[in-house]
């Protein structure tokens, strides 16, 4: 009865440790379960905050691009507007330059008509 006793008592001693180890490493995981989930939060926020900051700066580039892309196409604007200008002077210089021409030209066959008919 005695060897019962003790054999009982070693049993209750180890049960009692072993629920006090389960205690105690049930507690520890949860504790490293929380600090997982923390990180995982603070990894989260993390990656959460440099994707903004990645799609921000991806609109600012992109805005920048456009500003440029608008003042360099208002630039060739101006370019082609002042070479039509120019052409249009051009043109207009040939025209004149040309009537001046025909109008000369007149006058001299009107002269050199005019001095045959005198000459016979």
């Amino acid at each position: 009865m005695e060897t019962t006793l003790i054999v009982l008592s070693v049993i209750s001693t180890l049960v009692a440790v072993l629920l006090l180890w389960t205690a105690v490493s049930l507690h520890s995981a949860q504790k490293t379960l929380k600090e997982h989930e923390d990180r995982f939060r603070d990894f989260d926020y993390r990656i959460t905050t440099e994707h903004e900051h990645v799609h921000h700066r991806i609109d600012d580039e992109t805005r920048e691009l456009d500003h440029k892309m608008v003042d360099g196409l208002d630039h060739i604007h101006q370019q082609i507007s002042r070479i039509y200008e120019d052409m249009d002077k051009r043109f207009d210089n040939s025209y004149r330059s040309m009537y001046e021409f025909r109008d000369w030209a007149k006058e001299q066959i009107e002269r050199l008509i005019e001095n045959d008919l005198n000459n016979k």
